[in-house]
Parts: structure tokens; C-alpha cells; sequence
């Protein structure tokens, strides 16, 4: 069991660090390709407005300040994770050992299990606000037609990011009783 803590939190630490590299180069790029968006709607006969260049850089600046956004998001909803920039390119902290699991109530061990996969659940977290300003950006440039999925996609990934939280409100109330 062990293995597998080792293996899926290393996965997270993986996924963090190319995540925190995908942040800076789609922020590089929505920042340079507003900018031409910004020059082609200045010229003659444009197909595209000044706003859908302006919307793009947006999209790039929430790609750079990526852990400020996702903090604020979190914030707003009532979570209480906290990422940093740092938290997308290292991890140090070794995960926790499945024997720890051991003699714990059935609440108490699906909470262990869940802070034992913790850094595994704020990658996948990271992952779908990712793909929220992703086609919230596409949205913008008149690719997609919704915008309802990337809140959607959003909201999933703030509470992916705030599992333990949830989960530990739900079982609260499941103590409390109808």
C-alpha cells in the first residue's frame, strides 16, 4: 500500500510542477496572441473585435497569477487551501504511511485516506481550473459556444482542491442525522 501512496502522491508532484509549466507558457501565449488579436481587429476589414483581444490577455494574466486566482476562487467559496507559486514546482512533504490508517473509526480512515491522496486531489483540482480558463478563453474567441461548462469545470476543480473539507462537512452532517 505503501507503494501505491509513494506512486499516486508522486504523480501529484509530477503533474504540480508541469502544471506550473503549462501556467507560464499559456499565460506567454494568451499575452502574445491578444496582442495580435488587438492588431488585427486596428486593421481594415477586421474579423475580430478590440474586446476579444483584450478578453484573450485577461485569460493570460490569470494564467501567470494562476495560484492567486485559484486562492481567490477557493477563498470565495469558502474553502481554505492556500497554494503558492512554489507549490507548483516542488513538493518536500513525504506522504503519510498506510499503516497510519489502522484502528480508526470509518469516518476517521476515509479521512486519513483522502490527506494521505491530498496532493494527488490538488493536482486534479489545478487541473480542471486549468481547463475552466482554458475554455473560458476559448469562449472568447468565439470557439465555443458555452460558457456554462468552464464554470462548471471551475467549480469542480475548487472542490476537488477542498476535498477534505467536504468530505469532513459531509460527515458532520451525517453525524448530526435527518
Amino acid at each position: 500500500m505503501q507503494g501505491l501512496l509513494n506512486l499516486i502522491n508522486g504523480i501529484g508532484a509530477v503533474g504540480l510542477m508541469a502544471l506550473g509549466f503549462a501556467c507560464y507558457f499559456a499565460g506567454a501565449s494568451c499575452i502574445l496572441g491578444g496582442a495580435w488579436l488587438l492588431y488585427a481587429a486596428s486593421r481594415r476589414n477586421a474579423q475580430v473585435s478590440h474586446i476579444t483581444g483584450w478578453l484573450v490577455m485577461a485569460c493570460g494574466f490569470v494564467f501567470l497569477g494562476f495560484p492567486e486566482f485559484v486562492n481567490l476562487s477557493t477563498a470565495s467559496l469558502g474553502g481554505t487551501r492556500r497554494i503558492a507559486a512554489a507549490a507548483l514546482t516542488a513538493y518536500s512533504r513525504p506522504p503519510a504511511a498506510a499503516n497510519a490508517w489502522l484502528g480508526l473509526s470509518p469516518q476517521e480512515t476515509l479521512l486519513a485516506v483522502i490527506r494521505s491522496f491530498l496532493l494527488f486531489f490538488v493536482f486534479l483540482g489545478l487541473t480542471f481550473v486549468f481547463r475552466a480558463v482554458v475554455r473560458m478563453k476559448a469562449f472568447f474567441r468565439k470557439e465555443e459556444r458555452r460558457w456554462f461548462p468552464a464554470l462548471m469545470n471551475a467549480l469542480a476543480g475548487v472542490a476537488v482542491l477542498n476535498i477534505d473539507l467536504l468530505v469532513t462537512l459531509l460527515i458532520a452532517q451525517y453525524n448530526a442525522g435527518p
